[in-house]
């Protein structure tokens, strides 16, 4: 999935750089789909991280101190009212289809795994499945990309809000 590039301010073209780099290993086809979901699901509690950082005043508290998990940092952002609740389904499905490669040694992600991931993205997940001529890693990567698309993208654009409106403050 391709986004625009931000323009060169205060870092930011940077910082899509390194986004973008981190997004592209985690979302890379050719490699093993367990792996795959393994890298995205670090990458999306990464995020997640990140949205609580932003929704709360002092989330270093919660974040550092409680130890949180995925599946509780998940429902903390849920309760926040940060992210579309599609998007809350399917990374709960990601958490899911994680702790079934975390507890399996020879595992192999299915099809259907891959459905509880994208399904909440209704007529989306329906055009991946055409387009992914019953592959896999086609299916899963496609999924995989949007999700991790949509979360780079919010993310930033509401860590951008926020530092604009502190640069306002101090003005």
């Amino acid at each position: 999935m391709e986004r625009d590039k931000p323009k060169e301010k205060d870092g930011l073209g940077e910082l899509y750089d390194a986004e973008k780099a981190l997004f592209d290993s985690a979302c890379d086809v050719k490699q093993d789909p367990v792996l795959t979901i393994l890298r995205v699901h670090l990458l999306t509690e990464h995020y997640l991280e990140r949205l609580i950082h932003l929704s709360l005043p002092r989330a270093d508290r919660v974040i550092n101190a409680a130890r949180l998990s995925y599946y509780q940092k998940l429902i903390l952002v849920d309760s926040c009212n940060v992210i579309p609740d599609q998007l809350i389904q399917s990374l709960k499905g990601l958490n899911r289809v994680r702790n079934h490669c975390a507890h399996e040694l020879e595992k192999t992600i299915s099809w259907s795994e891959v459905e509880l991931i994208a399904q909440p993205m209704g007529k989306l997940c329906t055009k991946w499945q055409r387009e992914s001529k019953r592959k896999v890693p086609v299916f899963l990567t496609s999924s995989l990309s949007y999700i991790c698309g949509f979360l780079t993208g919010h993310v930033g654009g509401l860590e951008e809000a926020k530092m604009q409106r502190i640069e306002e403050d101090h003005d």
